[in-house]
């Protein structure tokens, strides 16, 4: 199974950061699909906590109420993976998405990142353009 992820992260200045906020730190949104059978649909979108050994117990706290209110968004069956994080993102407050973009440089194996405003209403195609995408790139790889 193939689990892609979106992060959550913070903008100061022109860096970007893992949120000091401890609801948002290290908060991931994640869907799986079987790589096997490409025809399959997407399933088991969550959200959930990496590195949880670095969980303070105050921080515990403030990470549960936030999944909380991530377990009350209502979507309907047919909705995407997109729509889904889309509606976490309106329920968590959040008003700017941006899609990592690489380019590559006169370094081989190096790539530096740009980072891409996308619109909240664009952020459903956005994202469910990028699972297709992986899914066609991983198809490839394993056809080969």
């Amino acid at each position: 199974m193939e689990t892609p992820s979106i992060r959550i992260v913070h903008i100061d200045g022109e860096q970007i950061i893992t949120p000091t906020e401890p609801g948002f730190r290290c908060l991931v949104f994640a869907c799986n699909w079987n790589e096997k059978d490409p025809t399959e649909p997407i399933h088991s979108w969550k959200a959930f906590y990496r590195e949880v050994w670095k969980i303070e117990h105050s921080d515990a706290e403030a990470m549960l109420k936030m999944l909380r209110k991530l377990n009350r968004i209502s979507l309907s069956a047919s909705a995407s993976f997109g729509q889904y994080v889309a509606s976490a993102a309106n329920a968590l407050k959040i008003t700017l998405a941006l899609m990592e973009s690489r380019h590559a440089t006169n370094t081989p194996g190096y790539h530096f990142h740009d980072y891409l405003g996308v619109k909240p209403s664009e952020v459903p195609g956005a994202i469910d353009g990028l699972v297709t995408n992986i899914r066609a790139l991983r198809k490839a790889v394993h056809s080969t």
